[in-house]
């Protein structure tokens, strides 16, 4: 079963809000004006949704003071770092996908001739930028009024396409003006995307594309969220389940809600104390949180209680009564990390890990079947995650390399 495109927006957009809630309400104000414009030119759907998914998305390179810093940054011809990251970003990881370009130019005036790698710049991307330029004149102005928003357009209007310029400028434009300023367009934009449904091999390339940036925030060596998700669908294929899809999800997004815990817990290279682990332990709260928007229970479930324990003595709820599912990607867990070197040790050799698991077994902790899987397949399993990690930094230099040939094209 598909999955419908408002749920995948508003759970990318719902992690991302862990992490920097500022660039979250910039992307959400510039989805509602690009849906105000679209729809008052009445552009095709395809071009729309394209146009929507950039707009959420366009940003998510960027720091916190980039756009908070100061407006003329934005009016320079240079290229921003960020529009050159976020669109190698998704064409590596999101393949075949339509709307990156339109992130790639979304700082590019009208008739720009700044074309990046003999790239045609799409003459959509304006509405992108004149939607940004929009909110960002608005977070660095308190309290203004449309007549001040009016007045900065026309200051700059050699910047947009006159078309898209006057459809914000006309009545109906003032109305999109009016909900931006009192707030009242989410609900607008929250029903966005309900009638569009993404394909699940889709839909796996965007979630695969978050658990990329969690990865990174956190330690970027281990790749703990593929790691996992690999060791999970593995175990599946072992036990022969149907819910192959929902364990696939589940399991790359179960540390999503690590997006709101401090980098300083994350990354200390020592054990954490008591109360730094009780900040920790709220990341299953916080995925519980991030998932739900994707109206998917058996996902949310498979995601938020990889921590949970057969003896009841797991958190955040210290249940016992787990589906196979659960149980077997909160062995998973268990098992990636125990492989893996982090900052307060290191990797665990074959004969430590499986000690370590069968005493977990031993303690009520976790399934023996399933543990007994990992160690009847446990070379194979290791094989498959150094593959896995050979891909990962190919990826890497993937993006390292588009990067570069895009910035010396510039």
């Amino acid at each position: 079963m598909d999955t419908k495109l408002r749920y995948i927006l508003n759970t990318f957009i719902s992690a991302y809000n862990k992490l920097d809630k500022d660039i979250v309400i910039h992307c959400k104000e510039v989805a509602f004006l690009t849906l105000s414009i679209c729809d008052a030119l009445s552009l095709d759907k395809d071009t729309k949704k394209d146009l929507i998914v950039s707009a959420y998305l366009h940003d998510i390179s960027a720091s916190k003071t980039n756009f908070l810093d100061t407006l003329r940054k934005f009016d320079t011809v240079e290229y921003h770092e960020h529009c050159l990251y976020g669109y190698v970003f998704f064409d590596t990881l999101v393949p075949s996908n339509t709307f990156c370009k339109y992130i790639l130019y979304h700082h590019e005036p009208y008739n720009s001739n700044n074309v990046v790698n003999n790239m045609e710049i799409p003459l959509e991307s304006n509405i992108l930028k004149l939607a940004d330029d929009i909110s960002i004149f608005k977070l660095l102005n308190n309290n203004i009024a449309i007549d001040k928003i009016r007045e900065f357009l026309n200051s700059r209007k050699n910047l947009y396409n006159p078309i898209y310029l006057n459809a914000l400028l006309s009545p109906k434009g003032s109305e999109a003006l009016k909900k931006l300023l009192d707030n009242s367009y989410l609900e607008t934009l929250d029903n966005y995307g309900d009638e569009i449904s993404v394909r699940n091999i889709d839909f796996i390339k965007f979630v695969e594309a978050m658990a990329f940036i969690l990865d990174f925030k956190c330690e970027i060596t281990n790749i703990h969220s593929q790691t996992v998700s690999l060791f999970s669908v593995l175990l599946a294929k072992e036990f022969n389940l149907p819910d192959i899809f929902e364990i696939r999800i589940g399991s790359l997004l179960h540390d999503i809600g690590k997006m709101g815990v401090p980098d300083s817990i994350l990354k200390k290279p020592s054990y954490l104390t008591p109360e730094e682990f009780d900040i920790m332990k709220k990341h299953v709260e916080y995925t519980y949180e991030i998932l739900s928007n994707l109206k998917n229970e058996k996902i949310v479930k498979i995601a938020s209680n990889h921590h949970e324990k057969l003896n009841g003595k797991g958190y955040p709820r210290g249940i016992s009564d787990l589906s196979f599912s659960e149980k077997l990607v909160a062995v998973a867990d268990i098992f990636a990390a125990l492989i893996q070197k982090r900052s307060y040790k290191n990797q665990y050799s074959k004969e430590k890990t499986i000690e370590i698991l069968l005493n977990c077994v031993h303690n009520d902790e976790i399934d023996s079947t399933i543990v007994n899987k990992i160690i009847e397949n446990y070379d194979y399993f290791i094989d498959m995650n150094l593959k896995l990690n050979e891909e990962f930094h190919n990826k890497l230099n993937l993006l390292k390399n588009k990067y570069e040939l895009l910035f010396s094209s510039l």
